[in-house]
């Protein structure tokens, strides 16, 4: 489902690298005159023009029109920001996981409070209306003629016709503001976004269930699940996805998502009924939803459809993990990229959920707006990135050929040629993209193939019209640190980085829909918007067991799945299938990273796992001044203190060891900000107890010491 809106105002958090100072417009045509000549002491703002086909455009805009646009600040200290980024995933580093709330951000790399007053300043000399300054968000809110904004901007607004309108001049800013302001937004409407939901071609209700499913974890006893044949198909409900994954060992432990929450992104108001009968109609538990309204209730639109797909289906993942709906509105939007541009913001801004899903994708008319977009969507990112939060992106359902921007119908429309979407592509979110496979099912309905042993597991791939796994390369965006050397040499930001299940047809999953206002289950439903909150709540998973924030999980992903020990962690390649699709040649799956699947799919129980397997649960043996941890599955990390003073796991990075006593060491962690301690002749085992945070860090001859990271205290109890 596309969306559009002519004249919104831009992202509060958007830029590059950016903060907003924010105007209103309505657009008109008027005749041709030409364009503003630069004042003097004025410099141009790089990627701020579209650079449209001149045939394209009617001439100028009316002198007189009233614009909303948008002044970004740039953030500072941009160095710093990227090393700290890639300091928070390196173990090694003092600020691994150590993550910014956001008034850190602000403070280390927002604007310095006097451009706020400078900037705005300038505006009202220039005879612009400031209308209000948020600087948690980093935005001046101003308003203005097309007039002001030629004569001040140099922009020399034109009209593209059919209500749509453009700068054809990088705008002009005082030689004084340069690497302060980073950007101007609202300048063109040339941009829509696009909803990763697909429907099966029969979709519709399906009849009342007739057999009984086993409970879905968390279900009352005796709640149904309905026979899975549908116009002579089967089809996912929630227990099929978590068997099929491998999530039950995970829930059987404890860990079902609690602990904060999951933030969906969306721009459509939805029947809450329709969510109470998927989740009572397939024996799952009732789903704690927060609504949070952005700036004005948009009510229920066509997209209402990818709003209960992302909820029901991320609680099915994740069901023991509370939702936060962010509801951003295309009719009272504060960005230019509408109520999706706003509902993230909001979702970075209030940082209360550790884990994001963004089931939409921006196009764009040539590489100058593709740059524009991404250069906006990189501070958001950025700023939730440094928050420890972990945001997925669905990578779109027109394989590689994506989908551009047409002039004519003011949306997004299949692509032509090879196409990426935006926020996908950036290098701080998780790019899902799709999978398709037939699983087998038992007698009662329920699946009993898994990622295990389904052989069919393919690039999802469903022909003309039916839609297929986005991924490619953004050969504008830098090829990310955690992709060299694993993905091709193509210096290009690759995608996707995992997949997940999004054919609607094969196997298609059950979706509680709106059906004219009356909630009805009905059949089949995919997409990448199916994959990336389905990612989204196994990781919440992760964050759970982990007791904390995982931020931007590619590096862990890539580091591990690209290891001869894959399989054990949990990774599942996909090796059949392409993602050619519209008359466009795409990419084929193979062994290894591709760009139809990224790294494949995962069993959650060895993905969950390997993400965080305790270091210190093995045996320390010694010899020679080399000390060996044992792990319970075989794989051991290492130690020479007298060559090298660090213990190296392929798992979990490095840990520091700090000195050795005897025969006992002492191990510094630096995610635990923790000395450890064990001696392999008295206490062979650095210990966490089980379903605790508490882990062994100090032994002394009539005590062992532990310390609780939930409470934050030191205990010790006499040894045995």
């Amino acid at each position: 489902m596309e969306r559009f809106r002519p004249s919104a105002i831009f992202l509060s958090v958007l830029g590059t690298f950016g903060v907003l100072v924010f105007c209103t417009s309505v657009v008109a045509h008027a005749q041709s005159a030409p364009a503003p000549t630069p004042r003097p002491g004025m410099v141009a703002l790089k990627n701020n023009n579209p650079r449209i086909d001149p045939a394209i455009l009617k001439g100028p805009m009316d002198k007189s029109s009233r614009m909303t646009f948008n002044v970004a600040l740039a953030l500072r200290n941009k160095d710093q920001l990227d090393t700290l980024i890639e300091e928070q995933q390196n173990p090694a580093s003092p600020n691994y996981h150590h993550w910014l709330t956001g008034d850190e951000f602000n403070a280390r790399f927002g604007p310095n409070p006097a451009d706020y007053d400078a900037v705005a300043q300038w505006l009202k000399s220039e005879g612009f209306s400031v209308v209000g300054v948020d600087q948690k968000s980093r935005y001046i809110r101003c308003a203005g003629t097309v007039a002001q904004v030629d004569a001040t901007f140099g922009a020399a607004m034109a009209s593209a016709g059919n209500g749509l309108f453009t700068n054809t001049a990088d705008p002009q800013i005082p030689a004084r503001f340069d690497g302060v302001i980073g950007s101007i937004e609202g300048l063109d409407n040339l941009r829509a976004w696009h909803s990763n939901v697909k429907k099966s071609p029969s979709f519709g209700p399906v009849a009342p269930p007739q057999k009984s499913k086993p409970n879905a974890p968390g279900a009352k006893n005796g709640a149904s699940q309905p026979d899975t044949n549908y116009g002579g198909s089967q089809a996912f409900a929630p227990n099929d996805l978590q068997i099929y994954y491998d999530e039950l060992p995970v829930f059987n432990a404890g860990y079902t998502g609690g602990g904060d929450c999951i933030a969906i992104v969306g721009d459509s108001n939805y029947l809450g009924s329709a969510v109470t009968l998927f989740n009572t109609t397939f024996g799952a538990p009732p789903a704690t939803i927060t609504t949070i309204i952005v700036t004005t209730d948009p009510g229920i639109n066509g997209d209402e459809i990818e709003t209960l797909l992302d909820l029901e289906w991320s609680h099915a993942a994740a069901p023991g993990a509370p939702i936060y709906y962010y509801l951003g509105s295309e009719n009272d939007s504060v960005s230019t990229y509408g109520g999706i541009g706003d509902a993230l913001s909001k979702a970075v801004n209030d940082n209360l959920c550790s884990t994001i899903s963004v089931s939409f994708g921006y196009c764009y008319v040539n590489s100058s707006q593709y740059a524009q977009l991404a250069a906006a969507f990189a501070t958001v990112l950025a700023q939730a990135k440094l928050q420890g939060q972990s945001v997925f992106v669905s990578t779109g359902d027109d394989g590689a050929a994506g989908f551009a921007y047409s002039t004519t119908q003011k949306a997004c429309v299949t692509g032509t040629n090879l196409n990426v979407s935006i926020p996908a592509t950036d290098v701080n979110v998780t790019a899902v993209g799709g999978t398709g496979f037939s699983p087998t099912y038992g007698i009662s309905g329920v699946v009993t193939g898994t990622v295990d042993n389904t052989t069919s597991k393919e690039v999802w791939n469903d022909g003309a019209n039916n839609g297929s796994g986005g991924g490619g390369k953004s050969t504008l965006s830098s090829k990310p640190s955690y992709q060299i050397g694993t993905t091709p040499t193509d210096g290009a930001r690759d995608l996707p980085d995992i997949s997940a299940i999004a054919s609607p047809n094969v196997p298609g999953s059950f979706l509680g829909y709106d059906n004219k206002g009356v909630a009805a289950i009905g059949c089949c439903i995919g997409g990448t918007s199916l994959a990336s909150p389905v990612m989204a709540g196994f990781t919440k998973l992760i964050e759970q067991k982990s007791h904390g924030r995982l931020g931007r999980i590619n590096d862990k992903i890539y580091q591990l799945a690209s290891s001869a020990n894959a399989v054990a962690d949990g990774y599942r390649d996909v090796t059949s299938g392409n993602n050619s699709y519209n008359g466009v040649t795409g990419y084929s799956a193979g062994p290894g990273y591709d760009l139809a699947t990224g790294w494949g799919e995962v069993d959650v129980n060895q993905y969950v796992t390997s993400f965080i397997a305790p270091f210190f649960n093995g045996e320390v043996a010694a010899g020679n001044q080399l000390y060996y941890l044992n792990l319970p599955n075989a794989f051991f990390g290492y130690y020479s203190y007298f060559y090298y003073p660090w213990l190296y796991h392929y798992w979990l990075g490095f840990e520091y060891v700090e000195g050795t006593v005897g025969t006992g060491l002492y191990i510094y962690d630096p995610s635990l900000a923790a000395t450890l301690y064990t001696d392999p002749s008295i206490f062979p085992f650095m210990y966490k107890f089980a379903g605790t945070s508490s882990w062994l860090w100090y032994y002394t001859g009539t005590s062992r010491w532990f310390h609780d990271y939930g409470t934050g205290k030191d205990f010790f109890s006499p040894p045995g």
